[in-house]
């Protein structure tokens, strides 16, 4: 398949690489078909939607900032995800790059998908210590206890 996008110009990706978020992704919940694009190199991809060309976003793999990063998958999350297994569950949080020095990462509502069946879900964590703008530049003062020493 084939898509035109804004940043990346003409993209072609297989069908079955194509992940659909069973909510949509908070604050565009109409847009629920996406694929991810690598950046080589870097810790980073981009999430860039099917259904419209301008819509992408910067992702990462938590784990390889927030060492302490941990939370439970919900039997319902389970459920809307067709999860049964651990083997299957890829973590993804969304990154927000406002300068050089001011890259933050929300893990307040990571992305949760399950691989085999590329369905995916975001959700809203309830717990304090995570925030829409934690720091991935080390040495952010709010991470201190998300980070391994």
């Amino acid at each position: 398949m084939i898509i035109q996008t804004t940043r990346f110009g003409e993209v072609e990706y297989e069908q079955n690489e194509e992940i659909t978020f069973v909510n949509g992704v908070l604050g565009f919940e109409q847009m629920n078909q996406f694929v991810f694009m690598d950046h080589p190199g870097s810790p980073f991809q981009f999430l860039q939607s099917t259904l419209d060309p301008d819509l992408a976003f910067v992702v990462t793999d938590p784990f390889s900032f927030f060492q302490k990063y941990e939370f439970d998958l919900t039997d319902t999350v389970k459920n809307k995800l067709n999860l049964h297994s651990d083997m299957d569950v890829q973590i993804k949080v969304i990154i927000t790059v406002r300068s050089e020095t001011d890259i933050t990462a929300n893990l307040k509502a990571p992305i949760v998908i399950n691989q085999s069946e590329n369905k995916a879900v975001q959700l809203i964590l309830d717990n304090p210590d995570y925030q829409i703008r934690h720091s991935i530049i080390m040495g952010g003062p709010s991470d201190a206890d998300l980070i391994e020493e």
